[in-house]
């Protein structure tokens, strides 16, 4: 079975927060007046890999693999292979598998957000976090609209929730190496 969190646990808590800095200091580099296309598309892949390392920040310092709705996430992340597998092949139905796979994601996180009993700012911002996330992947994967709306919203919860992660452990002994 693979483990997402064994490998988001490889790698420090200080990569991911120098990883997502200066990626995100790239993106709003890009954004200043006066770039060519090639700036703006090395701004869009900082963004992307600002929101990718932290969602890697955020799976490490989670307690969602130790709950009974894990192995339904991993079941959706299995889905979700299957389903870019039916997409390269160019086979009938994989758009329909994709919004099935990231809903039953999404459902599976939402019931462990809900089930949980103690709810903190951190924890609701995880929740906006990733489900603005899974609808951003929807509509990028389906081209709908609103796609500039949903990024924006979950452009700013990760940047939320990776400086409330940051304040929340940084007085624990030795968080950023571990």
């Amino acid at each position: 079975m693979i483990r997402l969190k064994s490998f988001a646990d490889s790698i420090p808590n200080i990569g991911y927060i120098l990883i997502s800095s200066v990626s995100l200091i790239i993106f709003m580099i890009s954004l200043l007046p006066n770039f060519n296309s090639d700036i703006k598309n090395i701004g869009n892949n900082a963004s992307l890999i600002f929101l990718y390392s932290s969602l890697g920040l955020i799976i490490k310092n989670s307690k969602f693999d130790k709950s009974k709705f894990y192995k339904f996430f991993l079941l959706s992340i299995s889905l979700i292979i299957i389903s870019a597998l039916f997409k390269i092949l160019h086979l009938s139905y994989s758009m329909e598998m994709f919004t099935i796979a990231f809903s039953f994601s999404l459902l599976s996180y939402s019931a462990y957000f809900l089930k949980k009993k103690n709810k903190s700012t951190l924890d609701f911002l995880k929740w906006i976090y990733f489900t603005s996330f899974i609808i951003l992947k929807l509509i990028t994967l389906n081209h709908y609209l609103f796609f500039d709306e949903i990024w924006i919203i979950n452009f700013i919860s990760t940047i939320l929730v990776v400086i409330l992660i940051y304040f929340k452990f940084k007085n624990s002994n030795n968080w950023l190496n571990q």
